[in-house]
């Protein structure tokens, strides 16, 4: 990407990495997400969050571009480093070798030429750098990129610290489960619920998170305590006495399934691919044989339900073992459904959307706010990319109403809370997908009222204008043309 972006493409940048830390938990996956976001869009070399451990900045997470550089990982620009921390400002350094004198060693011996360095605050106090380099150009990097990552680490920050105090929550829990393990391991078995656990480990994992949290008050953490409560109390133990190896589904973009680490290519037949996708489209529903055949092979009789038995053998194959095939596609009252073993886009979609509006319903904007970021991160791309069956274009349809009216709930909930850049992409969106509604045009010249750019505002009204004549033979929505007016 070019050093010099668009405001659109920065407050897309904005969102997809607010997006990102809003759908993770463990610290870890919030500071590759954050890392991975940042460089690919800032047009980096190389990147790392770096955090103090044990009184030393050490890398926490890397990224990196060129394959070769592996074994630089761990080579960042301390004076750099301990620079920003001590002045708790973002830094830019369009010349690295002319930096200091002599240029740190770091600097000259991997031929540094461009730096952005910013820090990550929580409790009060800088706990973390991400930082930035390139060795091709001087001046890659500049100043409203500076500008740019300052505010996606503050943005980052929150999210960084609730995922810290949500590892040290899970480690309280292990420690008390496995310490009630050692005394009780006879009362672990007989309980499939483990009641005699439960107390152990919330009176571990309370204290743990009472004196985590503090003053904090933070509004998730109910939320993520009643999750974590759930997971011990179907497996007590953990997840290491389970050996599970997920499916995960793709929908979202051209169709990906992946076996743990392994993709799933060379499907034996186009039909093949398209069966698992419907079934995964359906994720928790039995698809009854009768239906797959009327979808897949109408007219075809008998011969249809011999198509429909080799389809699922062969798909079976690709998955992988004889076992794992059918523990994922299940034959279930004369019909077909996928089994616990798999995960899918559509589905995670689907349920952060639900629990975003329930959450919007009952008064919990902020919690509401982080469902609906990370259903309309899944949303990024389209519904079977590159797919044109009947059944596909209706599905697509739908799911392009859902995401539309995730959109525009996010859109309003930054608008409400005075982010109205952020309010403009969301809008921009849902005009993308339907240059005819009301609601986004609305919202859009809300924002940019606020904004006092009327200019941008005109455009926009006319634009509105022009498309509800020449799309609908109507004039434009009553209202607009006030909010231009100014």
């Amino acid at each position: 990407m070019s050093s010099e972006q668009p405001e659109s493409d920065q407050l897309a940048l904005l969102l997809r990495v607010n997006a990102v830390l809003s759908s993770t938990l463990t610290l870890d996956e919030a500071l590759h997400g954050l890392i991975v976001g940042v460089i690919e869009s800032l047009g980096a070399e190389r990147g790392f969050v770096v955090l103090r451990k044990a009184g030393e900045w050490q890398s926490a997470a890397a990224h990196y571009v060129d394959p070769q550089k592996r074994a630089e990982a761990l080579s960042f620009s301390r004076s750099v480093v301990e620079k920003v921390a001590a002045t708790g400002e973002a830094m830019l350094a369009v010349d690295a070798a002319e930096m200091d004198t002599p240029p740190p060693p770091s600097v000259t011996l991997q031929g540094i030429r461009s730096i952005l360095c910013a820090p990550l605050r929580w409790l009060g106090e800088v706990r973390g750098l991400v930082y930035l380099d390139h060795t091709i150009r001087q001046g890659v990097f500049k100043e409203s990129q500076r500008a740019l990552l300052g505010a996606i680490c503050n943005q980052a920050a929150r999210t960084l610290e609730n995922a810290a105090l949500h590892d040290e929550l899970q480690r309280a829990h292990q420690r008390g489960l496995l310490q009630a393990g050692e005394s009780s391991s006879a009362t672990v078995r007989e309980s499939p619920h483990a009641e005699g656990l439960s107390q152990v480990e919330r009176t571990a994992g309370r204290s743990a998170l009472d004196f985590l949290l503090g003053s904090l008050g933070d509004p998730l953490a109910a939320g993520r305590w009643e999750n974590a409560e759930k997971v011990v109390a179907a497996n007590p133990l953990g997840d290491l006495t389970l050996e599970t190896e997920m499916v995960c589904i793709h929908l979202f973009g051209a169709l990906k399934v992946e076996v743990g680490d392994r993709a799933v290519e060379d499907w034996a037949s186009r039909k093949d691919l398209l069966l698992f996708s419907y079934l995964a489209t359906h994720r928790d529903q039995v698809i009854h044989e009768e239906k797959l055949m009327d979808v897949f092979w109408p007219g075809g009789g008998k011969n249809a339900k011999h198509s429909l038995h080799n389809s699922v053998t062969q798909i079976r194959k690709r998955l992988g073992s004889k076992d794992l095939g059918r523990e994922v596609l299940r034959r279930k009252f004369e019909g077909y459904t996928l089994g616990t073993k798999c995960w899918t886009d559509l589905a995670e979609f689907r349920q952060a959307f639900q629990d975003g509006k329930q959450a919007a319903r009952e008064g919990r904007p902020t919690e509401a706010s982080v469902h609906l970021q990370k259903a309309e991160a899944l949303a990024h791309k389209e519904f079977l990319e590159g797919f044109m069956e009947e059944w596909v274009v209706d599905q697509r349809s739908q799911i392009e109403l859902l995401v539309s009216e995730c959109r525009t709930l996010l859109a309003d909930d930054f608008q409400a809370r005075g982010k109205h850049l952020m309010a403009l992409e969301l809008w921009r969106r849902v005009l993308d997908q339907d240059n005819c509604s009301e609601a986004a045009y609305r919202g859009t010249l809300e924002a940019l009222r606020a904004l006092k750019r009327r200019t941008e505002a005109v455009r926009v009204y006319q634009t509105c204008v022009a498309t509800f004549r020449e799309e609908l033979d109507l004039e434009a929505p009553q209202g607009l043309a006030e909010l231009v007016d100014f």
